[in-house]
């Protein structure tokens, strides 16, 4: 089954799967706006992503705390490789709902990516707007502590991008 999520997820990974490809090694240490995190950290904690939310689907638990043990120059390989397994298995369900909150994920992710490795790039509109939507409904103050900082305050003629990332407690640049 094909549905706005899967199309979503499916544009989500691509794009995620994209900035994963330009990191390279002089990029590592660079800082990203996910606080505490530098592109070492957040492409590998983004490499594993599509594994991790495929095992979650399936009804099993993932250690999102754990490195993913993906060398750097085998992330976009393997981030590809799993999402194109994410993807089939949601193409198989009846609601793919439960995409949602990976589309969400992914979304942050790659906007912290792209400013620490290619700030001009354009991001896709459509994961923006439906990530926000999903992060609006279900990112509460209790359950953000820890995860997320608190929402930074934007103009309302802000980017959906730039809503986005301060929903999820970044400072847009």
């Amino acid at each position: 089954m094909t549905s706005d999520a899967v199309t979503t997820l499916s544009a989500a990974l691509d794009q995620a799967g994209g900035l994963l490809a330009l990191v390279a090694p002089s990029d590592l240490d660079r800082p990203t706006p996910c606080d505490g995190w530098t592109v070492r950290e957040l492409g590998d904690h983004l490499a594993a992503s599509p594994g991790r939310f495929l095992e979650m689907a399936r009804g099993g638990s993932v250690d999102w705390g754990a490195g993913s043990g993906i060398p750097q120059d085998r992330w976009a390989t393997q981030f590809r490789a799993d999402a194109a397994a994410l993807l089939a298995h949601w193409e198989s369900q009846d609601d793919a709902g439960g995409a949602d909150f990976t589309i969400a994920e992914l979304a942050v992710h790659s906007w912290d990516l792209a400013q620490a490795v290619d700030p001009g790039r354009s991001l896709d509109d459509t994961v923006a707007e439906r990530a926000l939507a999903v992060m609006r409904q279900g990112l509460t103050p209790e359950n953000r502590a820890g995860v997320f900082a608190p929402e930074v305050p934007v103009a309302d003629d802000a980017s959906v991008h730039d809503r986005l990332a301060a929903w999820a407690g970044r400072t847009p640049r």
